[in-house]
């Protein structure tokens, strides 16, 4: 089974024919909310490959969908992604050299009060992302972060459910996670 992926950096297929870069394997982040939506497990990946694209870091990435046959043949349930461990395993089977993990938690949706002054009452959402890169070789920590992030504030009567202000909150504490992963990156020339 061939694993397509993305190549990361400008100028970087002539690179590939010497040395091969380091590949990275994004696993959907854990959701301890409340709601279980699939989209919040995988709201942090979307902008944490796209920082990961505009660095001169040369990585392949390798897309999440890849873990399920991997998964099938080792017997083992998605659930069992919660563990590093497995992670880890999971990232030597796929040839990855980093594997990055993470956890959505504490997921709040907030309403303001209305007043005389402030006629509409206000929705948005706060959560806190953690993400971590692990080494499937040595199974070292190699980049460690938490950060909280907040939808934007919606008047109620636009009808914004609480999985799409959850994303939303999700998707911009991603941001801030994806520029500090993307910082080291460039920081360690290209190792994260």
């Amino acid at each position: 089974m061939a694993i397509t992926s993305l190549i990361l950096g400008l100028g970087l297929a002539s690179q590939l024919s010497v040395s091969p870069s380091p590949r990275m394997l994004f696993i959907p982040f854990e959701n301890q909310l409340k709601d279980q939506s699939q989209s919040i497990s995988l709201a942090p990946l979307d902008p944490i490959q796209s920082h990961l694209l505009q660095t001169p870091a040369p990585l392949q990435l390798i897309d999440h969908r890849q873990i399920q046959p991997v998964l099938e043949q080792l017997k083992l349930e998605p659930d069992a992604l919660k563990d590093p461990q497995v992670a880890q395993r999971i990232g030597k089977v796929l040839n990855a050299r980093y594997v990055l993990t993470g956890t959505v938690r504490s997921g709040k949706i907030h309403t303001s009060a209305t007043t005389t002054r402030q006629r509409t009452a206000y929705s948005w959402a706060t959560t806190e992302v953690s993400a971590r890169l692990i080494d499937s070789q040595t199974g070292e920590l190699h980049f460690a972060s938490t950060v909280t992030g907040q939808s934007e504030r919606y008047p109620n009567w636009q009808g914004s459910t609480y999985t799409s202000l959850i994303v939303e909150a999700v998707h911009q504490a991603s941001e801030q996670l994806a520029q500090k992963l993307a910082a080291q990156a460039i920081h360690t020339g290209g190792t994260p």
